[in-house]
């Protein structure tokens, strides 16, 4: 079954430290490829996501980083 939306949540990993301080968040309609602007070049960002489906919001997936280029 497909999920009606997504939700992704990130923000900056300060020493290693998750989850970040402060998140932003988006919200997708569907599984399709998102384009996130405005990171701070060289900056190690945390993301999580997670789904709408017809029984409400799954849970939050496990934590990955990427360092912005």
């Amino acid at each position: 079954m497909r999920a009606l939306s997504y939700n992704i949540r990130f923000g900056i990993v300060v020493n290693g430290a998750m989850p970040p301080a402060a998140w932003t968040s988006l919200t997708l309609p569907g599984a399709k490829k998102a384009t996130i602007t405005n990171l701070t070049p060289g900056a190690n960002y945390g993301f999580q996501v997670r789904a709408l489906g017809r029984l409400g919001y799954t849970d939050w997936s496990d934590s990955t980083t990427f360092i912005c280029a």
